[in-house]
Formats: structure tokens, sequence, C-alpha cells
């Protein structure tokens, strides 16, 4: 909004995928435009957006994505996929050219059909996306269109503005500090009771809470509010508060129950197992005293009003009782804030950075409480090989450096841990982690995100892409022939501009981009190394597009391979396990094994095999499930698997759920389809 103030920008659209956060727009409203004739206006406050459109007077206007994607211009726009639907409203912003449009919250909601088609039908001079995880948008961005101002970067100017600015007050000083405290589960065993394999992950050994919070089902198969392992339950809740351990737990003692006061609790996403953790904390002789407020704000709807009727709930029970735990599997998570929240607790199996650091930063929004200012945000973690995974993903994507080794990546870990340091609970004492342990984690986060992507991400490849010469050109031109183009955007050949950058020049260009940061003056040569390194990116990205085409076949190669899981696939021996018929029904007509031999040398073999060992490994995890769960499971395994754009492999799912509704009835496992527990729904 400030943005829009200098620019004297007349009409101004918010456009957000969370709209309970209007209030705190609006609060921010008031502090930047104090004193202006600007005014500020939703659907549910102010003037009309189409008595404010035919005025004289500066504007800005708050609006819902979900409310706008609903809209009939934007249902039977032909890029969202549907001929008909939709309500006859919202015409006003859409008939309105904007002088600027901010997105909040821009990693959520716009990269769906109907998103992107609602954000592209307004009309406007100027977007700005705003995203404190952007990790899906980064690469769609050319790093010149990227401002980025992260924690790291305004924790470092809290410590030394009065040194670079004497004199003038310091608008970073209220702005509390993330600790992370990691404790190691599996290490207190015997005060719970035997963790056997079944709660470990068979991929990474990682706790899995969704096990350890496992409901039970009634004899419909849906389910209840009881805990499979209550027992279990009960004693971690005990050991929470257990001030008899070496080791003190958050709510072990009188003054950790002070500095966590009131707290946040991502749990599994599913309603039962909240609903049955909010009975054990109402019975627990500590978290059940008239003293504590548990608030459960669960729920599967994405509906406005329930957000913001969650909110307000919080607040109450914040205003009634000394200390107040709120229990999410999702609400909440993102975008709001709740002043008064001092602690997250983070007990779900999430394998994204984004939802992670989302929730994470929950605990970090400004305030004064009792008129002491909050200093201190705590999270507490108790899988600390997650925590590392995704800590050290979040600080990889947002650091567009080619390998993991760098010295830009290193710093970037050590700067992250020095504004918040990561400490696990060892010995009765907590140990900061090191640079070193993260690196380790982030081959494993790589891994995993490749793997979701179904192979379509860039960290599959390697940097001998920015090396490439005459030769090798000439042969990704004859690849993309037989391939054609995987993405929509067209791809020409890849121009022979000897762009192909030996190791020194890497290093002009790594020492050039250092010296940029610093804001010291490039020479000509430094300049030139700069020119050269974007070039040959440009070029690496182009042959990317190429590879698509082929990688993107490889996971149901994989999924189909007759090896053990303990037993990596290197790509060699991929190639050598594939057989011909499989290899002409799903590779691209016209691309022999031979061919493609010659193009493995692009790939990361350390990613590809720990990949292919991810699928595998989830498949095997799913042997043990009842039926209906293990197609479910499946289900999301083949979820993450890309279909060719020009010939379809895979049968889209609600073709299958169809034929199945047709034929026999059943459960339905389209991911659309869910009941209000998260299960498939029934079709008779």
């Amino acid at each position: 909004m400030q943005v829009a103030k200098v620019n004297e920008m007349q009409k101004v659209l918010i456009v957000t995928h969370r709209p309970s956060v209007s209030a705190d727009w609006y609060e921010d409203f008031g502090k930047v435009f104090a004193g202006t004739d600007y005014q500020y206006s939703s659907k549910l406050s102010g003037e009309h957006v189409t008595v404010l459109v035919k005025g004289d007077k500066p504007f800005v206007y708050f609006a819902s994505l979900q409310d706008l994607r609903l809209s009939k211009r934007v249902v039977e726009d032909g890029s969202s996929g549907s001929k008909a639907g939709g309500f006859d409203k919202n015409d006003e912003v859409f008939d309105t050219v904007w002088d600027m449009v901010i997105i909040d919250e821009a990693h959520e909601g716009t990269q769906s059909d109907l998103g992107d088609a609602a954000i592209k039908k307004i009309p406007t001079h100027f977007t700005l996306e705003l995203s404190g995880t952007p990790f899906n948008l980064l690469r769609n961005r050319e790093e010149e269109d990227i401002y980025t101002w992260d924690y790291v970067m305004e924790q470092d100017e809290k410590l030394h503005w009065d040194e670079r600015n004497s004199g003038v007050p310091n608008p970073y000083a209220e702005l509390p500090a993330l600790n992370i405290f990691t404790y190691d589960i599996d290490k207190f065993s015997g005060h719970l009771g035997k963790l056997d394999n079944d709660f470990r992950d068979k991929l990474d050994g990682a706790f899995k809470f969704h096990e350890f919070f496992r409901v039970h089902k009634n004899n419909d198969g849906v389910d209840t509010a009881e805990f499979v392992h209550e027992p279990m339950v009960r004693k971690f809740l005990d050991l929470l508060v257990d001030d008899t351990l070496h080791t003190k737990f958050p709510y072990a003692t009188e003054e950790y129950r002070n500095h966590n006061r009131h707290s946040l609790w991502l749990l599994p996403n599913r309603v039962k197992v909240i609903e049955a953790m909010e009975k054990l904390l109402k019975e627990h002789t500590v978290f059940g005293a008239g003293n504590f407020g548990i608030v459960n704000i669960s729920g599967n709807s994405y509906d406005d009003e329930e957000d913001k009727d969650a909110k307000e709930r919080v607040t109450k029970a914040i205003q009634a009782y000394d200390y107040t735990i709120t229990l999410t599997g999702q609400r909440l998570t993102t975008g709001a804030s709740v002043k008064e929240w001092t602690a997250v607790f983070m007990m779900s199996d999430t394998s994204s950075a984004t939802t992670y650091l989302q929730t994470a930063f929950r605990c970090q929004t400004p305030a004064r409480i009792d008129g002491k200012l909050k200093t201190q945000g705590y999270v507490f973690d108790f899988a600390p090989d997650r925590t590392l995974k995704l800590i050290a993903e979040a600080i990889e994507l947002n650091h567009k450096s080619g390998k993991i080794n760098s010295s830009e990546q290193k710093e970037a870990m050590e700067k992250f841990l020095n504004f918040c340091p990561i400490l696990a609970a060892e010995g009765g004492m907590m140990k900061p982690y090191n640079v070193d342990a993260m690196l380790e984690q982030l081959k494993k986060a790589i891994i995993e995100r490749v793997s979701r992507n179904g192979f379509d991400d860039p960290k599959l490849y390697n940097d001998e892409l920015l090396k490439l010469d005459e030769v090798d050109l000439a042969r990704f031109n004859d690849l993309k022939g037989i391939v054609g183009s995987s993405t929509s955007k067209k791809v020409n050949e890849i121009e022979v501009n000897n762009l192909g950058m030996d190791d020194l020049k890497v290093k002009q260009a790594e020492e050039a981009e250092r010296k940029l940061k610093q804001k010291q003056e490039l020479t000509g040569e430094e300049k030139e190394a700069l020119k050269k390194r974007k070039e040959a990116r440009e070029q690496k990205n182009a042959a990317i597009d190429i590879l698509r085409a082929v990688s993107i076949r490889m996971p149901m190669l994989v999924y189909g391979a007759n090896v053990s899981v303990h037993e990596d696939i290197t790509l060699d021996k991929f190639v050598d396990l594939v057989d011909e018929e499989s290899w002409r029904e799903f590779m691209p007509a016209g691309l022999t094994k031979e061919k493609f031999g010659g193009f493995t040398k692009y790939y990361d073999e350390d990613v590809f095999k720990g990949v292919a060992r991810s699928i595998r490994a989830k498949v095997y995890d799913c042997d043990d499930l009842l039926p209906t769960e293990r197609i479910q499971a499946i289900a999301e395994i083949f979820g993450t698997f890309k279909n060719p754009d020009k010939e379809t492999v895979l049968t889209p799912w609600s073709v299958v759920n169809k034929h199945l509704t047709v034929a026999f009835g059943g459960y339905d496992f389209c991911s659309e389809s869910r009941d209000k527990t998260g299960k498939p729904e029934w079709n008779s």
C-alpha cells in the first residue's frame, strides 16, 4: 500500500485467497493512508465498488479470490476448462482498469486453473504479488522481477539499525526473533511405550505423526474421535508438562508455560484426530485446568466466514483464559495474525516447506502483551530430521544457486541459523545444529520435491547443461524434433551461441554476483561474466524444457520396475531394466534407448536414484494398509505423475471414477470427491 501511495495509484485492488485477513489489511490501510483522501472498501464494508469507480477519490478495494473465480465470466472462460456455471457478480471488478493489483499470499489459489483465469481477467497497469513463502512461484519469474525481503534480512537490519542509521528510530525493533526447538520423540520411547517401525517412515526413518495420532474407525469405516494409541498420546501430553526430567519440555515449568501462554498446535488435517486431541486435553490434569482454554478450529471447509469465525473464537478464548491452545489441521496457518500467539507446535507430517514456514511464522506477529514487547517466538518440533529438511529446502528455494554445496548456499544457511537457531534436546541440554547437518538434509528435501513433482523439476538436472557446445546443441535440437515441446510455451531451437561456461567463467560470475549484492563496482569483465551466465541459464532452461518431455514419463517406468526397494536404480540400470515393449509404449516414438543414453549425463545421478527409491518406498509402504486405504495411497502416488501433453498415457482419475461408478458403485478416489472427514466418498 505504501508503493500505491508513493506512486499515487488511484484505483488499487487487493486480491487474496485468505479473506479472513481483511481486518489486518484495513488496520494497515489506516496507518498508510491516514490524512489522505483514500477510501477503503470490500463487499462487507465501505462504499460499493461501483460507487468508488465512478467517483473522483482514490480508493483501495479488497476482494476474495474465491469469490472472483466463481464469477460467470471466469467459470465460462475456456481457459478454466469449464463451459458453463458461475454467478452473475463482480463485473465491476473485471470492467475496471486498475492502476495496481496487489495479490496477497500469491502462492495460494493463483496456481489453479480458475484462480489463474480470474487474475488474468482483471485489467491492470501494474501487478505486485506478495508471498512470505513464494517457493512455487520463483522458478516462473525472472530474477530481475523478484524483490526479496525475508526474515533474515529483517533481523539483520534490526540488529544493525543503530550503527547504520544513527539517531533514527528502529522500525524493526518490535519484530520478534524465531527460535526452533526440536525433541526427538524416539529418544523418549521409555516414557511413551514401544515405538516400533510403524511409527517411522520407511524411506527416511522420520517419525510419523499420522500413525501416532491415528484414530479408530467405526463399522462403516468412518473416523471416530478416539486415538488408536490413546495411552501413548496421553503419556505424550504428560511428557510436555513433566518437570522431573533433565530435558525440559515446553510446559514443564511455570516459567516455560508463561513463555508459551498462547500457542497454535498443527496436527494431521483430519477433523476427528483434532476432536480426539481436544477431548484428551480437556481431560488432562494440567491442560484441562480452568485456566486453560482449548480452541478447536479444525474443518475441511474453505468458507470465508468459517475462517473469520475461527479467528474470533481464538480471540475470545485469549481474552477469557490465562493460557490457550488452538488446535488446527490447516485453518489460520497462513496469512492470519493473532498477536498473542508466542508458540507453534509442529505435530504434522507436512512435507511442504511452504506450509511449515507459514505456520511457524504465526508466532512472529509483533505485539505488546500486558505492556511488554514480544521479543521471541518459539517453534517446537518433535521430528528433527523433518525440521532440518524443510528449513534447508526453504533456504535453497529462496536462493537460486545451482549447487547444494555452493558458498552462497552455505552462507545463506549460516545467516538463517544465526537469526533463527535450531536447537536439539540432547542429554538435558539444547544443542545447536550446524550448516553441515542442514546440507545433509537438503539433498533429501530436493529428492522429495522432485518426487512430488513427478520428475518435473529443474533439480533433476545438473550443471552440465551450462556447458553445452555446438555438438550438444545439435543433439538437443534433434531430440526436440522427436519429442516436441512439453510445454504450452513455444520453445524455439536452441541457438548455437557458444555459451558453454567452464569452471573459471562460473567462478567469475559468482564473484561478480557477490560484489553486486554488496553494491560494489563491477569491472567490464565481471559484467560480461554475469551476462554470459544469464544467457547460459536461459539456454539451460530451454534444454530442460526439451528433456522434460522424456523425464515426466520416467516415474511410471520406475513404479513398475521389478527391483528390491533396498536396491538403487541408477540411470544406466534404469535403461537396462525397462523392457523394449514398455520403452516403446511409454517413451516418445523415435527415442531409442541408445539415443536417450546420450542425455543421461545431464541428470543429477544422486537425485534420480533418490527419487526412484522414494517412489518404490512409498509403494512398499502401502502394502500394510487396508484395501481402501491402499488404493487411496496408490492414487496419491499416481497423482504426482504427469501426463505428456500430446499423448495420454495415464487415464484421468475423473474418467476412472465415472466408469467405476456406472459399472459397480463403490468408493470415489478422485481428489475432489471427499467427504467432511477427508475420506473418499461412496457412490451407490
